[in-house]
């Protein structure tokens, strides 16, 4: 899961999440409910979450420089990567994959990026 961010001066940052087929997640609900029936364009819902209830209890994460996944594949994107990863349901992973395929790019060579560890507690 990408959770995508961007400043008012255009300054990107993506929070990565991993996703393991496990317990159902409550704190997506709101999300699941309001999924359409097929790939389309972002639209406004009304729903409201807490973008910090989507995230893994434990918060130590990797942090490097890279790019959006998705065009137009912006550089000097800022990347948490959470290490440990969020459970779902297999159904709840099973709606979102109905709807959405593909939807990442090959991975990329490294290119003399740094690769951070943030251990603060």
């Amino acid at each position: 899961m990408h959770l995508v961010h961007a400043d008012a001066d255009g300054n990107l940052a993506v929070v990565g999440v991993f996703i393991s087929e496990g317990a159902e997640n409550t704190a997506f609900t709101p999300v699941w409910d309001n999924l359409p029936a097929e790939e389309t364009e972002a639209t406004p819902t009304g729903a409201t979450i807490n973008a910090a209830d989507l995230l893994p209890d434990e918060q130590l994460f990797f942090r490097y420089s890279g790019s959006l996944t998705t065009p137009p594949c912006s550089e000097g994107v800022l990347w948490s990567v959470m290490s440990d990863p969020v459970e779902m349901s297999a159904e709840q992973i099973e709606m979102y994959t109905a709807i959405f395929s593909g939807n990442n790019r090959p991975l990329q060579v490294l290119n003399d990026r740094e690769l951070q560890l943030d251990e603060s507690p």
